[in-house]
């Protein structure tokens, strides 16, 4: 489990859950997150924050501010 995160640092923990399930083993979902973070691999998913999303949209592609009237 802990090779196949390093490899992909975006597995999810349900991914997780269905491969030792195929090998047959049964873990809850918080079971994974928490053997995870005891071996300091944090956050399955990427995701922008919130405030980056917002500035990205203002700047735009190019990462240059657009002005109001370009709009």
């Amino acid at each position: 489990m802990l090779r196949t995160v390093r490899v992909n640092p975006q597995t999810s923990t349900k991914d997780l859950q269905h491969d030792l399930a195929a090998d047959g083993v049964t873990v809850h979902r918080s079971t994974i997150r928490r053997t995870l973070h005891k071996e300091m691999l944090y956050g399955r998913a990427y995701h922008i924050p919130y405030h980056k999303q917002s500035c990205l949209r203002v700047m735009g592609a190019s990462g240059v501010k657009e002005s109001k009237a370009k709009r």
